[in-house]
């Protein structure tokens, strides 16, 4: 009876995934706001509040390792089905990689003709090499792709450990956290390597946040109940520990994002029923196309001058980046039809073979 009364408490982790499109949608608009942040002239109490932002990319992170759970539970968790995984990589990728190259391909094009590069520094920039060596590109992507690759891993390594799942989970974190913090050693600096190195070091302290939705998707597909004020204090105990060891060496935004998550259920909740909540609903299913309109739309019309005679747009770049973002939606809008279409072609021949 305590038990079930016990249960009964708390908030349903069931709204994680009843909320997950909108969810995404509030964090995309976080991702696009943040954005603005480097490249507008901004007060500082403004700056601070939309750099927060920055920690969306966390929520997406954690979002997309819940979603993960869910399909590759569809194939046995991934195991010994070889053919159903070999399909969970096709509809997996071909959701990344096809939005990618219908915006990558015609950006690059015009990128590598505005700056007079080759045909090598085309490939080097649509292949992603440059993020790795030199941080120029749609970083998120990059990160996905690799994490696709190994996420039937962490499923194998998460679900043999059966009711001790929590253990592999927590390695996984620990190690990504360590690996985050390792310094470079002397004599790398100005290296090609020290580069890379640097740049993964960028992002594997992000994989905690999609290795804990992965974690947290089966009790949120088990619809479990869980009380916020316990898991507040664990977290701010675990970002207390860290910040005293490692300061500003380890990167502590997964705190904030998930606070920032729960903050956007309650508004996802609060606007039930309302032409906001569809926009959100909208702005979800593109969230991935918004992201790459932002990236391509920023360096493309920072190339134009916004100066018309005598009246001058270019002060704190605000027209410039009220521009990405008006331009940005519709043009992600076209990515998104564009990619289905292509998707759909390819599903078809594959089927008729």
């Amino acid at each position: 009876m305590k038990r079930k009364q016990a249960e009964s408490k708390g908030v349903r982790m069931s709204l994680l995934s009843d909320y997950r499109t909108e969810i995404m949608g509030l964090a995309i608009l976080g991702v696009v706001m943040c954005h603005a942040c480097l490249h507008c002239d901004l007060p500082i109490v403004l700056y601070k509040i939309l750099f927060l932002g920055n920690q969306c990319v966390d929520i997406f992170l954690f979002v997309s390792g819940m979603g993960i759970y869910f399909s590759l539970r569809k194939i046995n968790n991934g195991l010994g089905n070889s053919r159903g995984l070999l399909s969970w990589y096709k509809r997996r990728f071909s959701r990344i990689i096809i939005p990618y190259l219908v915006a990558a391909i015609p950006f690059y094009v015009w990128f590598c003709i505005s700056y007079h590069y080759g045909l090598s520094r085309y490939f080097y920039h649509l292949s992603s090499l440059s993020f790795w060596i030199e941080h120029e590109g749609m970083w998120f992507v990059d990160l996905l792709i690799p994490l696709y690759f190994v996420s039937p891993i962490i499923a194998f390594a998460t679900e043999k450990a059966g009711r001790h799942r929590c253990v592999p989970a927590i390695l996984l974190i620990t190690i990504c956290f360590l690996c985050s913090v390792i310094p470079v050693a002397d004599g790398m600096q100005e290296t090609i390597m020290y580069n890379v190195f640097s740049n993964i070091q960028y992002v594997i302290c992000r994989v905690p946040m999609y290795i804990l939705g992965y974690f947290v998707g089966k009790y949120v597909m088990e619809n479990k109940r869980i009380s916020w004020f316990p898991l507040l204090v664990c977290m701010t105990l675990i970002y207390a520990i860290a910040k005293f060891f490692w300061g500003d060496d380890i990167y502590l935004g997964w705190y904030w994002g998930l606070i920032i998550m729960s903050a956007f259920c309650a508004i996802i909740q609060l606007t039930e029923h309302t032409k906001f909540r569809n926009f959100l609903m909208w702005l979800g299913k593109r969230s991935l196309e918004i992201y790459l309109a932002n990236c391509i739309l920023v360096p493309l019309l920072f190339s134009f001058s916004y100066k018309f005679g005598s009246v001058d747009l270019t002060k704190g770049n605000y027209f410039y980046y009220f521009l990405v973002i008006s331009i940005g939606f519709p043009l992600a809008e076209g990515i998104h039809f564009l990619s289905d279409r292509i998707r759909n072609v390819i599903c078809l021949k594959l089927e008729s073979k």
